[in-house]
């Protein structure tokens, strides 16, 4: 029973550290999203998130703009690698920024948003991605990339909802399988 209540222990620390953990140190980064699922080409896209402004190491500053946001067509990567952008991306609009304010976990934040017409581009999911002008940086603080779907028929606008309603109750059904999986290896392991 001694060895259940120290692998309990172990576990509830590791997830609470899961949680804990900011984007950016879990090798991730914080992003600009879509306000709506899918966008027609000429229709007003919105994207806009907080992100956190404190400086990595070769990131920009609010400062250092104004940024645009670029849609990456054809692109492998996410973000734009400066000085170049990528041929074939399409300049968006002007990224806005919001007050910077002061965090309660000692980060500093901020808001940014852009909002463009959608370009006339092949349905897929696409790489918004940044750059001052000249383009000197790509990243601002935490914010690296955000992404967009466009489509062009109502047809494939209700085929991707459908598509990414069965995504997220697949994922949910994994999720409950691992925890039960893990559930049932804590039982065995208490019961030996």
């Amino acid at each position: 029973m001694r060895r259940f209540g120290t692998l309990l222990v172990f576990v509830m620390a590791g997830g609470l550290m899961g949680v804990l953990a900011p984007s950016a140190f879990a090798g991730g980064w914080d992003s600009l999203e879509p306000q709506r699922d899918h966008y027609l080409p000429g229709q007003t896209a919105v994207l806009r998130g907080a992100f956190a402004v404190n400086r990595l190491k070769d990131t920009g500053r609010i400062e250092d703009g104004p940024y645009y946001a670029y849609l990456l067509v054809g692109s492998r990567y996410g973000m734009i690698d400066p000085p170049r952008i990528p041929n074939g991306a399409i300049r968006l609009g002007v990224v806005r920024f919001g007050p910077v304010t002061e965090g309660q976990d000692g980060y500093r934040y901020a808001t940014g948003s852009v909002t463009f017409t959608v370009p006339d581009a092949a349905s897929a999911n696409y790489a918004v991605s940044y750059c001052n002008d000249p383009c000197r940086s790509s990243t601002i603080g935490w914010l690296g990339f955000g992404r967009i779907t466009i489509v062009h028929t109502a047809l494939e606008a209700t085929l991707l909802d459908k598509r990414d309603s069965l995504k997220g109750k697949l994922r949910s059904a994994r999720f409950h399988l691992r925890r039960n999986e893990t559930r049932i290896a804590v039982m065995e392991t208490a019961a030996r």
